[in-house]
């Protein structure tokens, strides 16, 4: 609907509306998010989308005509009222008006009520175009309203739907209809958020008494039920309609028109659209009072249920992995002295990678050398092969992470156990058990086994190589491997002494057999004594080594805990946020608005 003239703020005033209106759509959106709408809305959902809708349409009046609604009870003189305001008959008075059954829209010429009539169907008002006599209404539409107690619910829609497109509602009463509950239930809707002007009609047919009493009566309506967001009771004014038409003098009638007159003028009109916002806003507000004060209390509890669940589910895998990693000890301790021997050239390094088993079958191999050379080979060869199949089992069993972590349906047990008054929390205020971020089992458990996971793998990619390479450094090799070169020399050097000494006989040839066997035999203790100190001293590096796996899970795991815990939180914190703005939005209104 457009004007033919406009307020000069208009286009300031538009553009101010439509910003508070989307920042209002945007923490209403929020509350009623499909994936965790919180069901204490749900009450109040009808009402809000009264509200939100009746912003709507002020925001696409802002830069239309003045619109004013003439409402009231049945013989209150409605069409009386807008003849004489005019000043000619542009209504036909009486019960058979069209406003009996269909509204009537009075308009300017140049004016386009499109929008005022739409969806009205088959209550389709009548649309009368007016002579603009350059008064008052030269370019104000004016709609003639039905009853307010009429009997027929679609009449009552019909008024309400013209009411929430209106600017000012002029609400005319009688001596029977002062006190009416129909009209009073439906000024109530409109109080605060619509500029009222309350008429008490055909005061020609009351004593002063009686008009006296009736006025009162409307008075403490407009101050104790009525009242704008500011909190000034609307006009209360007394008239003859019928008086006025015919010539009279009713003072009431000019107080009528410069009430009017100052609502409906350019400058006034955008101070109106203002006012009837912000009265729309003060009661969504209201709303989220309530919001806050029922919904407040419990988003707290869900968030501290929240990270309580988050904690203890930590501290579970926390404690499991613990236990399991002292499980690895032993086979870790195993792959680090096969690490370490690899970067071990030399005789300690070949010691390193002998087991428990080679080294009994080469001490049982080294008893009965001197009886059997040959089986004592075999034993030894065999003790050998025994140990390195041995080792590559428990290779194989460090590197596999399946035992290390723990199974899906473990974590999903806990997770059930830990979470589940987050859930019910969460149920009870959305109908959601994972409202608001709240971890889900599968991402839990995919976080929780990650940790592991990628712990686990820098130990063996990384932090088990660093640990050979510190076992294997020269001051720890040469200590073990120079004694067995010396030796090694040492018996060179007596064979070569008996070689070019000419010992070519037996007993000769015997005694050079007993040197090397000897030489053997104590090449092998030394070896086996070393062998013992260095895996004692690499003992102590695998202590190290799994802190440091604890460590980095731990690391991944609070960071886990961190995460979906922030999530929960921001998601919750926007909720309560958009009660905030909701509870307190008049204020901000008022400031961007212009309204003291």
């Amino acid at each position: 609907m457009t004007s033919p003239s406009q307020s000069p703020d208009t286009a300031l005033l538009g553009a101010t509306l439509r910003t508070l209106q989307k920042e209002l759509h945007r923490d209403i959106e929020l509350l009623r998010d499909e994936q965790a709408p919180i069901l204490g809305l749900e009450p109040d959902a009808e009402t809000l989308d009264v509200l939100t809708q009746d912003l709507e349409s002020q925001l696409e009046r802002v830069s239309s005509a003045a619109v004013i609604t003439i409402v009231g009870a049945t013989g209150a003189g409605k069409s009386t009222l807008l003849n004489a305001l005019v000043g000619y008959d542009i209504a036909t008075p009486g019960s058979s008006r069209p406003t009996t059954t269909r509204p009537v829209i009075y308009k300017p010429r140049d004016v386009d009520t499109s929008d005022l009539v739409d969806g009205l169907g088959d209550y389709t008002p009548v649309i009368e175009t007016y002579q603009e006599s350059g008064g008052l209404f030269t370019e104000q539409v004016i709609i003639d309203a039905p009853d307010t107690n009429s009997t027929s619910t679609e009449h009552h829609a019909i008024v309400r739907a013209l009411a929430e497109r209106s600017d000012v509602l002029i609400v005319v009463a009688h001596r029977q209809s002062v006190a009416e509950l129909a009209t009073i239930d439906f000024v109530d809707s409109f109080a605060g958020r619509r500029d009222l002007i309350l008429v008490l009609n055909r005061t020609d047919e009351l004593t002063d008494v009686s008009r006296d009493k009736l006025m009162d009566q409307l008075r403490t309506l407009a101050n104790q039920r009525w009242a704008s967001s500011t909190g000034e009771a609307p006009p209360v004014i007394a008239t003859s309609a019928q008086n006025r038409l015919h010539g009279g003098d009713d003072t009431g009638m000019a107080d009528l028109e410069l009430a009017l007159t100052e609502l409906v003028s350019s400058g006034r009109l955008g101070m109106v659209r203002r006012h009837n916002a912000l009265g729309t806003l003060e009661k969504i507000s209201a709303l989220a009072r309530g919001w806050q004060d029922e919904l407040g209390p419990k988003l707290k509890v869900l968030t501290g249920l929240g990270e309580a669940a988050l904690a203890e589910y930590r501290a579970r895998v926390e404690r499991e992995l613990e236990q399991r990693l002292e499980l690895r000890r032993s086979d870790l301790k195993h792959l680090l002295w096969q690490e370490t021997s690899r970067n071990w050239d030399g005789p300690g390094g070949w010691a390193l990678r002998t087991g428990g088993l080679a080294g009994l079958g080469i001490g049982a191999g080294a008893a009965v050398v001197r009886r059997n050379p040959l089986l004592a080979a075999g034993t030894a060869v065999g003790a050998l092969a025994l140990d390195r199949a041995n080792g590559a089992l428990r290779e194989r069993r460090v590197e596999r992470k399946s035992g290390l972590v723990p199974s899906e349906v473990e974590l999903d047990g806990w997770y059930r156990e830990d979470f589940s008054a987050a859930r019910l929390q969460g149920l009870e205020l959305t109908g959601n058990s994972l409202a608001f971020g709240l971890a889900d089992s599968m991402s839990a458990t995919d976080r929780a086994t990650g940790a592991i996971e990628s712990a686990w793998a820098r130990l063996l990619e990384r932090d088990l190589r660093r640990a050979a390479t510190r076992g294997a450094r020269w001051y720890l090799r040469w200590p073990v491997d120079l004694p067995v070169f010396a030796l090694c020399g040492w018996v060179v050097w007596q064979a070569a002494l008996g070689l070019f000494g000419g010992f070519t006989d037996m007993e000769a040839s015997g005694a050079g057999t007993s040197l090397l066997i000897n030489a053997a035999l104590v090449l092998v203790a030394w070896l086996f004594l070393a062998r013992g100190a260095i895996r004692m001293l690499l003992s102590g590096l695998v202590s190290g080594l799994l802190t440091s796996v604890r460590h980095n899970a731990t690391t991944e795991l609070v960071r886990m805990q961190d995460e979906l815990g922030a999530r929960q939180r921001e998601a919750i914190a926007a909720r309560m946020e958009s009660l905030e703005h909701l509870a307190t939005a008049p204020e901000r209104w008022r400031t961007r608005l212009g309204i003291q």
